[in-house]
């Protein structure tokens, strides 16, 4: 990868899985290198990923379509991963368990020390939008193990974090080489005023367009079901890191692109996940990603038990529905 240097930078833990990511970008897929290739050779992009250490606020993945480079923000991969590891570990161990016994009623319970610790890690990943600290020593990361229960929560947060990493590079691949920004960037030069409702409904058909292909170049149809679920988790924890980022309920509502609830439930949907068995897993961590969003901005909902994870998130979807329809938020 090229490095963009600037004045304070950062180094993370996150940094160890820099080539497993490219790996499963080029990779994903029996044909995905050989477009990979061809695209390369046509000069619709150029080889090197571009890797920025800067100490900012996370950004996710962005291609520039005068260098025709996508280039990976290393905060934001770092809070990609936190999140990945604490929406695993929180579903798992708190969160699908109680929707699965019929007792879940919107509150988490964070007692546990498994749990205190991923939520800390959370917490520690949403404070990077305020200002950067460094990844917390006594807190999982991608080389330190975690193993609860038998089950290898940091490995199975590294291979869905790869997962997730690698659907962001594709939406962003697909705006480069299928040739988005010849429309998308003339619109986007406009100032805000004067992009009329059609250019908009454009540059959000662009933007799902590029959803779809970045989950058809991660995803095949003939996969094993433990890759299909294992990718399909990856990319509901990508819209999910999306959703949590934004910075306040009112943002919700987007102009120029999809709303990123909508985004999250598009994909999903696309995913066909089982009401009830263990694919209902793409339906529990979103719903647990509405839940955290809501709760970060003090917009907790009580709600009688759920019968399945979908019903859940149906009820999260029609609270931000009417968070989105209110002229009241600022």
């Amino acid at each position: 990868m090229q490095n963009t240097k600037d004045i304070g930078h950062v180094e993370t833990p996150v940094r160890l899985l820099s080539d497993n990511v490219l790996e499963r970008f080029q990779n994903a897929q029996a044909h995905t290198l050989a477009r990979h290739l061809r695209n390369l050779a046509a000069g619709k992009l150029i080889p090197a990923i571009g890797w920025d250490d800067r100490r900012m606020p996370p950004k996710g993945p962005c291609a520039d379509p005068e260098s025709r480079q996508i280039v990976l923000q290393e905060v934001f991969l770092a809070y990609l991963w936190a999140v990945t590891y604490a929406l695993l570990v929180i579903d798992q161990e708190a969160h699908r368990r109680s929707i699965v016994e019929g007792r879940f009623e919107g509150e988490l319970d964070f007692t546990k020390p498994a749990l205190a610790e991923s939520w800390e890690l959370f917490v520690w990943a949403m404070g990077l939008q305020r200002e950067y600290s460094d990844w917390p020593e006594q807190l999982p990361a991608p080389d330190r193990p975690r193993v609860i229960e038998g089950i290898d929560y940091t490995g199975r947060a590294n291979g869905i974090f790869m997962d997730a990493a690698a659907y962001l590079l594709f939406h962003e691949y697909a705006h480069l080489v299928d040739d988005h920004w010849s429309v998308m960037g003339p619109i986007r030069a406009k100032p805000d005023a004067e992009v009329s409702e059609e250019e908009c409904e454009i540059l959000k058909q662009i933007e799902t367009e590029a959803d779809v292909e970045a989950r058809e170049a991660l995803l095949a149809s003939d996969d094993p079901d433990s890759l299909q679920l294992s990718r399909g988790v990856g990319i509901v924890i990508a819209h999910a890191a999306s959703l949590l980022i934004v910075p306040r309920p009112s943002k919700l509502r987007q102009i120029q692109h999809p709303d990123v609830d909508s985004r999250l439930v598009n994909a999903i949907y696309a995913l066909t996940p089982e009401e009830v068995g263990p694919r209902d897993m793409l339906w529990t961590v979103a719903s647990l990603a509405c839940s955290l969003f809501l709760r970060a901005h003090g917009l907790t909902i009580s709600q009688e038990p759920a019968e399945t994870a979908e019903d859940l998130l149906r009820r999260y979807m029609a609270e931000m529905d009417l968070i989105k329809s209110s002229r009241a938020l600022s």
